[in-house]
């Protein structure tokens, strides 16, 4: 696994009063993440459970919190003295996932501490916006490997220096020590982008296929399946359109013309791309 610069963090809110969502788009490393997380607990003797919403031998569990918290304390000596760690990946699945993460959390009090991954922002919105309001959360964003990440990850050097701002002198001599190497890795870098499996596969054609792979996990399961959107063709258009004019101003009639759909509906698919980390 790559390590990654958030992890510390997140251990350090391990054992808490707030539940943790770690939020980012597909292929990112939430789930690498939440395992590393799980054995860290696992080896200093906590106990964890790990439940990946998608799955659907976990679906009919997932269905009533009443029903989960029930299951929780007949399998579970549930106790605030020694505390379990609920890990549930893709959190997204479950129908109306604020709702059922916020009841857990308060039927079960000190004695259980949620781990969640999402990939899909709107479905946890109502966690901040019901009336009363929802504290007990802590929100991380994982994105794509950062340059620094990517470096640590696949070059022979550590790159752990921390350079002065304004020490030019500084940074001219960590250039020069550093200057092949670092020439090398960001080329890569900027062609293959910074997800965590492809910068680990030194195989080009292997590549290409992690990366189709993402494309289609997100057409298939995210926009087909999950939140069912009318015209998946006018989306993948968007998408292109997109990554074509990034940088430049968009005309929304424009745009929503030429892609023969409802300004509305060209509204909701934007911030699908949004919710989704798609951009």
């Amino acid at each position: 696994m790559i390590k990654r610069i958030i992890t510390e963090k997140i251990l350090a809110e391990l054992g808490g009063e707030k539940m943790i969502i770690i939020k980012g788009g597909r292929h990112v490393g939430k789930t690498e993440l939440i395992l590393h997380l799980e054995k860290v607990l696992k080896d200093r003797g906590d106990t964890t459970i790990f439940i990946n919403a998608e799955q659907r031998r976990h679906e009919s569990m997932l269905r009533d919190p009443k029903l989960f918290v029930r299951w929780l304390r007949e399998q579970y000596s549930l106790q605030e003295s020694k505390k379990v760690f609920l890990f549930i990946d893709d959190v997204h699945f479950i129908k109306d996932p604020a709702e059922f993460l916020k009841e857990i959390d308060l039927a079960t009090g000190k004695a259980v501490q949620i781990i969640g991954t999402a990939s899909v922002t709107s479905a946890l919105v109502s966690l901040s916006t019901t009336p009363e309001g929802y504290e007990k959360k802590i929100v991380f964003s994982l994105r794509h490997l950062s340059l620094r990440e990517y470096l640590q990850a696949l070059s022979d050097f550590s790159y752990t220096e921390h350079l002065p701002i304004g020490d030019s002198g500084a940074q001219q001599e960590f250039y020069d020590k550093h200057k092949e190497d670092l020439k090398e890795h960001f080329k890569d870098f900027v062609y293959w982008g910074g997800y965590p499996d492809v910068a680990e596969e030194p195989n080009p054609t292997k590549k290409y296929s992690i990366l189709g792979d993402v494309i289609h996990r997100y057409i298939e399961k995210d926009i087909s399946s999950f939140l069912r959107l009318e015209n998946v063709d006018a989306y993948i258009q968007l998408m292109e359109i997109l990554a074509h004019e990034s940088g430049n101003l968009l005309n929304h009639h424009e745009l929503s013309t030429r892609l023969n759909i409802h300004k509305k509906t060209f509204g909701k698919y934007l911030d699908v791309i949004s919710n989704t980390f798609t951009f």
